[in-house]
């Protein structure tokens, strides 16, 4: 309503400006100045008018949303020509008065009260600032309104903070300093002979024991990661578990080397614990972090498993997480993500002169994570469809300018929280089918062997909703997963540069390692 009144109320002030300065100007002798000051009168508002449908076109081309600023201001300069083109000639036209010559009739304008005309001006403009001011306070308390419905968001997301005795980075944060930051060898393990590796595992020998205390703790929790985080600060800190996590599988391998099961599993358990403190808060570089650490865990295992004959004793350490969700750490996650998008919102539009008319790009933005919450509640293979649709209208402009930027990089995450999903069923399948060798002699002949009596149900595939695979070998079995490419490749090793392939996990038989 406010748009409309706007409208209405700007043309009518334009309009009773030119016919003031026509009445003005009628008195002059000189026709072609007559002329002149009206059309400059007019001209001003017309090239804002002109200015503003441009600017509406080239937001049309990027987001439909904004196609009403081209159509209303298109409007606008249609109407405000045609009715300045009338005022001005029935102000210049000659009087017609008896008595007087055809060469000497005045201008008809010179007849108008320009008294009531200016007041009339005045009063038309003053109403349109009222307008606009009306217009702006909406905009501001929807703003503020916006701002506390962020803070709710937020805080619905935030976890609740552990004593200290049972929050986890404290005792990271120990372990930590004791840590080389630039340490080389965890870059390079790979060509490291045993030796170094023995030297350097002594050196943080402290470190290590640290880190296994804090991942066994049930909390987590950084001030500066709450429902305000510093980022950088988050950031630095996600960044150190991550070397904390290479440190702990760096030890996984060499003690699976040196055929020690146990150690290289209570490091393998250490891993995953911090995967789930780093993904306990709500912040998407946190949920990314615990994809990425749990990742690092997930290639530690199947080293240990694949050197080393673990006994029931060993796995007890190891339990299957069958709970543990990286799909719902993105979920929520994104949650935050869109009270994060709701503030950013607010601070930026509450610096910005025409706040009630970037209250659009809010609108697009609410809906689109609304949309985006409610496609997410659903397992990734059946939220793809609905990612797909949402991406497209994001690029198509539907939600807004911003989203056009922002929203393809979420199916790219999506894919990876479905991937990280993927591995850790495939963590759970491993450590179900080697507690089922260990007290059965053999791997089971079909999946359903271990249900339930090593795990609650057999875990289905993210990318397609099946069943997981699961497949003998010459040397024992393979779980493996569609992966990202949503096509069963028999358990060919996932290709990175081709984008193609399975997500993996091997058990050999003992005497076959």
């Amino acid at each position: 309503m406010g748009h409309v009144l706007a409208w209405i109320e700007t043309l009518v002030a334009c309009l009773l400006l030119v016919a003031l300065v026509t009445a003005c100007s009628a008195r002059l002798s000189k026709r072609w100045l007559r002329m002149l000051l009206p059309s400059l009168a007019g001209l001003l508002p017309g090239l804002i008018g002109l200015s503003m449908a441009v600017g509406g076109a080239l937001l049309m081309r990027k987001a439909q949303m904004y196609s009403w600023v081209f159509y209303c201001m298109s409007c606008w300069i249609v109407a405000f020509l045609l009715a300045g083109v009338t005022v001005l000639r029935r102000g210049l036209r000659a009087r017609r008065d008896v008595g007087i010559r055809e060469d000497s009739a005045q201008p008809a304008a010179i007849a108008w009260p320009r008294a009531k005309l200016a007041i009339a001006t005045g009063a038309a403009f003053l109403l349109c600032a009222m307008t606009f001011w009306n217009m702006d306070l909406a905009a501001r308390n929807k703003l503020a309104a916006t701002r506390a419905e962020a803070g709710a968001l937020a805080l619905s997301v935030v976890g609740s903070r552990p004593p200290d005795s049972q929050n986890a980075a404290l005792l990271y944060e120990k372990a930590l300093e004791l840590m080389e930051r630039d340490a080389e060898l965890l870059q390079r393990s790979g060509d490291a002979d045993e030796e170094e590796i023995r030297a350097f595992l002594e050196k943080h020998e402290t470190a290590l024991r640290l880190l296994r205390q804090g991942a066994a703790m049930p909390g987590w929790y950084l001030e500066y990661a709450s429902a305000i985080p510093e980022v950088e600060l988050l950031m630095r800190e996600l960044a150190d578990m991550r070397r904390g996590a290479r440190l702990l599988a760096l030890d996984a391998r060499f003690q699976a080397g040196q055929g020690r099961a146990g150690d290289a599993l209570a490091d393998v358990s250490a891993i995953f614990g911090m995967a789930r403190h780093a993904g306990s808060g709500p912040v998407l570089i946190q949920a990314l972090m615990a994809m990425a650490i749990g990742q690092i865990g997930h290639s530690a295992l199947q080293t240990v498993l694949a050197h080393c004959d673990p006994s029931e004793a060993d796995l007890e350490g190891l339990a299957v997480e069958e709970v543990f969700s990286y799909w719902r750490l993105f979920r929520r996650s994104m949650r935050m993500e869109q009270a994060f998008g709701l503030s950013m919102f607010v601070t930026t539009f509450e610096s910005t002169g025409a706040r009630f008319f970037l209250l659009n790009e809010l609108s697009g933005y609410r809906g689109l994570m609304v949309e985006l919450d409610e496609v997410l509640a659903l397992p990734y293979h059946e939220a793809c469809e609905g990612m797909e649709r949402l991406e497209t209208q994001a690029r198509e402009g539907r939600w807004g300018i911003l989203q056009t930027l922002l929203y393809p990089a979420l199916g790219k995450i999506a894919t990876q929280a479905a991937a990280a999903e993927a591995r850790h069923r495939l963590d759970n399948l491993a450590l179900a089918g080697t507690a089922y060798r260990i007290e059965h002699g053999k791997f089971p002949a079909k999946p359903e062997g271990l249900a339930p009596e090593f795990l609650m149900i057999f875990p289905k595939d993210p990318f397609d909703g099946q069943p997981m695979r699961m497949a003998k070998t010459a040397e024992g079995i393979l779980f493996y997963s569609v992966g990202a490419d949503t096509t069963d490749n028999g358990g060919a090793e996932w290709d990175d540069g081709a984008k193609s392939g399975d997500l993996t996990f091997r058990l050999k038989m003992p005497s076959a390692n």
